[in-house]
């Protein structure tokens, strides 16, 4: 146990002070985003009216707030088994969330530039839904199986206990978003010699982002 704290002591100025530095600059970088767009989105998101989209934009858009939280949770508190099992829980099933969300978006949009194909919609859902599944189950281990070296000055929560069902979770997200890439693709294609419009531009430039 000691030579574990004496590690982290020999990396309060290097690494873990470079991670703690990138986290603060994404934050910032996240409320400088959210403060730089607002009165666009006022005029142009707030002030229409309620649809599906409406409310998917918005919960994508703020719902990153809730793991920005957690994460800062996560680092700071003061490191107690129980807090920390929380804050880890909180992190996890965020991200989750706020995965599921993204990818209900570009499920959305892969099935309206595929002119609304219930197969392409059913075949995107069903996968989503594996996904979904297996996320649950793996975090649901994930949390149960967690432990936690005691809170250090340097950093709140220090877990020692990874996890591979983070990786499956990992591999089938990268599988979803292959599947919408290669189908943007195909289709992006077709559109691109059949028309080249503005419309078409932004589609696929944003679906590929």
């Amino acid at each position: 146990m000691t030579e574990v704290f004496n590690a982290l002591d020999g990396l309060e100025g290097t690494l873990l002070f470079q991670v703690f530095n990138l986290k603060v600059y994404s934050y910032a970088l996240l409320i400088y985003d959210i403060i730089l767009f607002i009165s666009d989105e006022v005029r142009h998101i707030w002030s229409q009216p309620w649809s599906f989209g409406k409310v998917l934009y918005l919960v994508a858009r703020y719902s990153c707030l809730i793991d920005v939280f957690a994460v800062i949770w996560l680092e700071f508190n003061s490191g107690v088994a129980s807090e920390c099992r929380t804050a880890y829980a909180l992190t996890n099933w965020a991200m989750l969330f706020g995965t599921i969300v993204c990818q209900w978006i570009q499920i959305m949009r892969t099935y309206a530039i595929w002119d609304r194909k219930i197969a392409i919609l059913i075949y995107l859902l069903v996968i989503q839904l594996v996904k979904i599944v297996i996320g649950i189950f793996e975090l649901s281990k994930m949390g149960k199986s967690a432990k936690f070296l005691p809170g250090t000055p340097i950093v709140g929560c220090v877990i020692i206990s990874p996890d591979t069902g983070v990786f499956v979770l990992y591999c089938f997200i990268s599988f979803i978003e292959l599947n919408i890439v290669v189908l943007s693709l195909i289709r992006g294609i077709t559109h691109w010699r059949r028309e080249s419009s503005m419309l078409v531009h932004t589609l696929y430039r944003d679906e590929q982002g």
